[in-house]
């Protein structure tokens, strides 16, 4: 009893940025339904390879454990070439812990989303 979330890319999808040939679908979250909790990275990780899916590229692990954040080093960082396709620029990177846990300040589930302002100013988004 698991859902999966995901987005599917590639032709006919969104103008098709990242110039993939075909459609695939690449999973970043897995939910235990039974559990009401999404599951952590490596069961993720787990799960996608077990199925044979794709999931969406990580840029780095353990990136939260630094502590030297600020808004524009998140910026800059999410700045760069896509993992999937290195010709076209990356929307940006979402940053989650390996373990599951809850933020005070997001109020509810550690996940965020920095955009990356050179695709914001190529594709004028």
């Amino acid at each position: 009893n698991f859902a999966i979330q995901g987005e599917i890319i590639g032709e006919g999808i969104q103008k098709n940025r990242l110039n993939i040939k075909g459609r695939q679908l690449r999973i970043y979250n897995l939910f235990n339904i039974d559990t009401k909790k999404y599951v952590d990275f490596w069961d993720l990780k787990d799960f996608i390879d077990k199925n044979n899916l794709l999931m969406v590229p990580v840029v780095e692990y353990n990136l939260l454990a630094r502590t030297d954040w600020d808004i524009k080093t998140l910026v800059d960082m999410a700045d760069g070439n896509s993992l999937i396709n290195p010709n076209a620029l990356r929307e940006g990177l979402v940053f989650r812990p390996m373990i599951e846990n809850k933020s005070r300040v997001l109020k509810g589930r550690m996940s965020f989303k920095a955009i990356s302002n050179a695709y914001l100013l190529k594709h004028g988004i």
